[in-house]
């Protein structure tokens, strides 16, 4: 949500930018996030880093060298 928005709604001292004090979801991404090609490199929700790892990746990694 951007500032604008959260002030119309009355919700600009808790979201719409980021600042401290405030609850904030960000996505770091290689690309645009609606392409299937971008890999997320970071994911933060309510500004705390979320692991990106999954039972997928894990067995990937676990599997990936096998002959």
């Amino acid at each position: 949500m951007t500032i604008w928005p959260a002030q119309i709604f009355g919700m600009g001292d808790k979201l719409g930018s980021l600042e401290t004090g405030k609850l904030a979801n960000d996505v770091v991404t290689t690309g645009d996030i609606l392409e299937a090609r971008t890999d997320t490199k970071y994911l933060f929700i309510d500004g705390r880093p979320v692991p990106l790892d999954t039972r997928h990746t894990e067995l990937y990694t676990q599997f990936k060298d096998r002959p």
